[in-house]
Formats: C-alpha cells, sequence, structure tokens
C-alpha cells in the first residue's frame, strides 16, 4: 500500500509540473502571438482551444483522488486520513471555460467544443472511474449550467459587438453619401455661372449665398440621417 501510494504521489507532482510548464509555453505562446502575429486568427483560436483541452487532461492526474481510480488503485487503502474529492477537478474545468470564454479573444463557434467537452467530461470520467461524491449529480448540473451561461454570455455579446460595428458603417457610409453629395452640389452651383462671359462677375456674390445655403441644407441633411 506505501509503494502504491508513493507512485500515486510520483504520478501527481510530475502531473502538477508539466501542468505548470504547460502554462508557461501558452503564456509564452500568447506573448510572441501578439508581438510578432505568426498564426492567423482562426489558427490562434484552434490553438488556444487545444490547449484548454490538453489542460483539462493533464489536470486530471494531479489530483491523488483521479490517480488511483485510473491506474486501478484503492483510494481508501492509501489515502486513509486524507480525503478525496473532485473539487479541483471541477473546479479547472469551470477556470478553463470562463477564461476561454470571457477573457481569451475567441469566437463562440470556436469555444463550442470546449464548452460541450468542459459539460461531459467530469460526468463521463465519473461514471468511468467511479462516483466520488455523494452529490455528483448536482455537481454535473451545476457545471453544465455555468458552461451553458457563459456560451449563452459569450454569444450575445458578439452579436452585441456585430451589431454596433454595423450601425457604425451605416453611420459612416450616410455621412461619405452626404458628404459628397454637398461636394457635388456645391461644385455645381460654382460653375454654373461660368458659362456667361460677363455675367459671370455678376453673379459671383450670389454665389457665395447659395454656395451657403447649399451646405448648411447639406449638414443638416448629414445630421438628420
Amino acid at each position: 500500500a506505501s509503494s502504491q501510494a508513493v507512485r500515486v504521489r510520483f504520478i501527481a507532482i510530475r502531473m502538477q509540473i508539466a501542468v505548470a510548464v504547460s502554462g508557461a509555453i501558452v503564456s509564452l505562446f500568447v506573448t510572441v502571438q501578439r508581438r510578432w502575429n505568426l498564426l492567423g486568427p482562426f489558427a490562434t483560436e484552434i490553438v488556444i482551444v487545444a490547449l484548454a483541452i490538453l489542460f483539462l487532461l493533464m489536470s486530471t492526474l494531479t489530483e491523488d483522488l483521479w490517480v488511483t481510480r485510473i491506474f486501478g488503485f484503492d483510494p481508501d487503502e492509501n489515502f486513509i486520513k486524507r480525503p478525496l474529492t473532485g473539487a479541483w477537478l471541477v473546479l479547472g474545468i469551470d477556470t478553463a471555460v470562463t477564461v476561454t470564454h470571457f477573457v481569451c479573444d475567441v469566437r463562440w463557434v470556436v469555444l463550442w467544443p470546449l464548452s460541450l467537452f468542459g459539460m461531459l467530461y467530469y460526468p463521463t470520467l465519473c461514471l468511468a472511474t467511479g462516483s466520488t461524491e455523494h452529490h455528483d449529480g448536482v455537481t454535473w448540473i451545476i457545471l453544465a449550467s455555468l458552461a451553458l451561461f457563459a456560451a449563452h454570455g459569450k454569444r450575445v455579446s458578439e452579436i452585441s459587438a456585430r451589431t454596433a460595428f454595423s450601425m457604425i458603417l451605416q453611420e459612416r457610409k450616410r455621412r461619405v453619401h452626404t458628404e459628397f453629395q454637398m461636394r457635388t452640389m456645391i461644385t455645381e452651383s460654382s460653375a454654373a455661372p461660368a458659362h456667361d462671359g460677363v455675367g459671370s462677375s455678376r453673379a459671383s456674390p450670389g454665389t457665395g449665398t447659395d454656395t451657403a445655403s447649399l451646405a448648411s441644407a447639406a449638414s443638416t441633411q448629414l445630421f438628420a440621417a
């Protein structure tokens, strides 16, 4: 029993080191990507989602409970004085889903596999290796609700951002169109008296008034749009 306990602790510590190293690699990747933009936006999103799923898989073996169950050891014989729960894995899943949805610049259409994985991974692991607590069903419902709310919030945020961007584009389009009309009217009104040789100088005082009126009308139309 003691040799199994040592082996379990060795596996858990080794995976903890691997998770820490992976976190450093992810931080380095994000820094390099922001500085030199080595990958395209879609490739970056795929890498972030894949690293998040890999983080969840690796974090499973950082806890003594899952190590004993996956490798077929008896937790009661090796860790009698230490309570074993799956809280670390549940918190890890919630952290990965929350960070990728609200911190990372990843679209919802790319994130949905991670949301689905986060909802199904914990109950699948419990069914495959054995239940960890008396309220695993309630834990899974809460975890699934958090993942669904995160996905819904991400989608609503994307729709709001795209709607605002579309409104800005429409406003700039109307502004450019109105300015073009204003310049066209000013050019036509300025060039009209030029057809009359001597009368052009007589019409010039009125031309400035007409131009100002056209500009005022165009400005009114611009702000009304």
